[in-house]
């Protein structure tokens, strides 16, 4: 999934194929883990097929009612479904089930920020921008900081702030 999600395949087509295949084999082996749900919830989201990442994502919550990641990528999957206000009650959630922000969870606060975009509250979503730049940085975790000004530059412009999303885009392409 990773492979295809990020284009570091040759084949994204292909990458899919196989995670849905090996996420087939591990839920026939156990379908009672709640990763594996989220996974195919995710797979089928990123071809377009929106009910059947929910109906995947939803079955991975009543399997795993405390686990944070599994709400976050929830949060994600209702976020690019169009479901916003239920996303940002998935990741406040993921929040509460992971207080602790770690390299491996820093990414929440990206989703947290961008539900407050898709739902038109931008100076909210700049301070959590704002927020995930100072966890990256305390954390050490610079490679990921372009996301940071990815997030300004796109609540800047929705904010008619345009010397600041030239300037967050120069950041970012730099």
């Amino acid at each position: 999934w990773y492979d295809a999600r990020f284009e570091w395949t040759e084949s994204s087509v292909d990458s899919f194929k196989q995670a849905y295949s090996i996420s087939q084999k591990a839920l026939a082996l156990d379908d009672s883990i709640p990763d594996i749900h989220v996974i195919l919830g995710v797979i089928h989201l990123y071809q377009g097929q929106h009910e059947e990442a929910i109906n995947y994502g939803e079955r991975a919550i009543v399997l795993g009612p405390n686990h944070a990641d599994v709400h976050a990528m929830m949060a994600h999957i209702y976020r690019f479904s169009g479901r916003f206000e239920e996303a940002l009650d998935m990741i406040k959630k993921a929040f509460r089930l992971q207080p602790n922000l770690s390299v491996d969870h820093i990414w929440f606060l990206m989703e947290i920020s961008m539900c407050h975009f898709c739902l038109g509250r931008y100076e909210e979503a700049v301070s959590l921008a704002k927020q995930y730049r100072n966890v990256a940085e305390g954390l050490g975790n610079t490679d990921v900081i372009w996301v940071h000004y990815l997030m300004l530059t796109l609540n800047y412009m929705r904010m008619g702030l345009e010397q600041e999303a030239r300037d967050a885009l120069n950041e970012l392409l730099r």
